[in-house]
């Protein structure tokens, strides 16, 4: 289901006639959406503890209804929501590579496939546990990371669509990493960084027992 989302994705992309700058943007946009959302979630099981008593709840809840199709549902939906964020991600990445940078997306594609079986054969064969804490913490800043570079490429792709007006000023341009000279780039890439320290000190006041208006 994961390889038919691609494919209707980029049929619905075709058909559509939209500019390519423009799905370019908004696909990076909702991806660094995507992003933080994941970011915040692995945050909140960076203890192992939270994650096992995530996982349990979970598979309590299915086993409750008593049904096999519960169970499914439940495995069903955990895996194909990773696959529809991956299949957002790799558009986004895809779009903006261009005919150009394709071939070192798919290249990245199978390295980080087979960095990920050897991972897997390595768990099951020798029963190694991850550290879940670090992995998740590491994970949360690389999303983080992406989220930003994602808001400032998304920006930029809506900028040469002319969808979003463009005020110049002196400043580095790092294409790679989103930044390019304009206000609205740069705001967009510091709201994203402002939201993600907010969150970050709303989870550390919550953890030491005030409590926040929700």
């Amino acid at each position: 289901l994961g390889a038919l989302t691609w494919v209707a994705a980029n049929f619905l992309i075709d058909v559509s006639g939209a500019n390519r700058e423009f799905t370019s943007g908004v696909t990076a946009l909702v991806a660094a959406g995507m992003l933080l959302y994941v970011g915040w979630w692995l945050h909140g099981r960076t203890n192992a503890q939270a994650w096992s008593h995530f996982l349990r709840e979970q598979v309590n809840a299915a086993l409750e209804r008593k049904t096999l199709l519960a169970m499914a549902s439940v495995s069903f939906l955990a895996v194909y929501r990773e696959l529809f964020e991956v299949v957002l991600f790799y558009q986004a990445l895809w779009i903006q590579a261009g005919g150009g940078g394709q071939n070192a997306v798919l290249g990245g594609i199978a390295g980080a496939s087979m960095f990920l079986a050897a991972v897997g054969w390595a768990l099951f064969k020798y029963s190694v546990r991850l550290p879940l804490g670090p992995f998740f913490s590491v994970m949360t800043v690389l999303m983080v990371a992406l989220a930003v570079v994602f808001a400032g490429q998304g920006i930029a792709a809506l900028q040469e669509a002319g969808s979003v007006g463009v005020h110049h000023f002196s400043f580095v341009t790092i294409p790679m990493l989103g930044v390019h000279p304009t206000a609205e780039t740069l705001v967009a890439q510091a709201v994203v960084v402002a939201m993600v320290l907010l969150a970050y000190l709303a989870g550390r006041l919550r953890k030491t027992g005030v409590k926040l208006p929700q």
